[in-house]
């Protein structure tokens, strides 16, 4: 953890990824966090928690939470009815970024780390232990990472950089459909 002056103590909450196949675009898709799920840390995330950051800002994606080593960027974060979902992609002009795609590929990377500052939370008592169940939380980064915390985050698939337009037109044509009714 660090300490952000006059922000608070900065956090860090793991989980893995599950990856079905990865391009050599590295251009992948999705969970960041899951809500309503107890981790490693005795928290649990509610939704609406990164409603307020994702809203005003893109948080950014780095090698295992080093600040001076971002290694991509998310073009899609937003909450859906499982957690926080994203879509991001390595730069892989960058050496650390090449680096993760390697790894990746061949399995030995399996996690996500998001970093956060928590604004809100209350506490509840489950099984004989007290739970810590985050309802704001201010998203500073989400890392690719060796170790996660949470096993039920996971990365859905990698995609090529022409699916992902595909798929974004497609939704675009059927939200036009759907509005003609």
């Amino acid at each position: 953890m660090r300490f952000l002056a006059d922000k608070g103590i900065l956090t860090y909450k793991s989980y893995s990824l599950d990856i079905k196949d990865f391009t050599d675009e590295g251009t992948f898709c999705g969970y960041g966090a899951v809500f309503d799920n107890v981790d490693d840390y005795d928290d649990v995330i509610v939704h609406g928690a990164f409603t307020k950051t994702i809203g005003m800002k893109k948080p950014v994606m780095l090698w295992q939470h080093s600040s001076d080593q971002p290694i991509g960027i998310y073009d899609v974060m937003k909450e859906d009815e499982i957690g926080l979902w994203v879509e991001g992609r390595l730069l892989l002009d960058i050496p650390k970024a090449k680096e993760a795609h390697v790894l990746i590929k061949n399995r030995a990377i399996r996690g996500l780390s998001i970093g956060y500052i928590p604004v809100a939370w209350e506490w509840e008592q489950r099984d004989g232990k007290y739970i810590r169940k985050l309802k704001e939380i201010d998203l500073w980064e989400v890392s690719l990472v060796t170790f996660p915390a949470n096993s039920k985050a996971l990365i859905d698939e990698v995609k090529n950089i022409q699916d992902v337009e595909e798929v974004r037109a497609a939704q675009k044509l059927l939200t036009i459909l759907q509005g003609s009714r």
